[in-house]
């Protein structure tokens, strides 16, 4: 999805690679200093690897998939960033963001929301 496509200033993100606070990569200290973490989550899906990067694809039959939801608090812009970081402002992008079923407290207690999330793009397939 294209950043312009509309995004209200606090929306949820689900994290899954160098996003996720415990990677020390700096785009995830980004996101933590524009982001409120709402704590671990889950989805469904098969992970691959764009070379050092994972790239999840979505598959209600397939494993868990751990990581973090975030309310990113940064407006526009920062949704800007993080697409731009991604390459979802790209022609043929590798990502697309996506809104997705996570189920927010990964201990199995949670509850399922609906959060944005960045998915391998169906132009790259399994990046075989």
């Amino acid at each position: 999805m294209n950043w312009q496509a509309g995004n209200p200033a606090r929306q949820p993100l689900f994290v899954y690679g160098t996003l996720r606070r415990a990677s020390g990569h700096p785009m995830s200290r980004a996101l933590a200093h524009n982001a409120r973490r709402l704590g671990p989550g889950a989805i469904r899906g098969s992970m691959t690897y764009l070379g050092p990067y994972p790239a999840v694809v979505e598959d209600e039959q397939a494993g868990w998939i751990m990581g973090d939801v975030f309310e990113v608090m940064g407006g526009r812009h920062f949704w800007r960033v993080l697409d731009i970081y991604e390459g979802c402002h790209e022609v043929n992008p590798g990502y697309e963001r996506r809104r997705i079923p996570v189920r927010l407290d990964a201990a199995g207690r949670g509850v399922w929301i609906d959060a944005w999330c960045y998915l391998l793009s169906p132009q790259l397939g399994t990046c075989g």
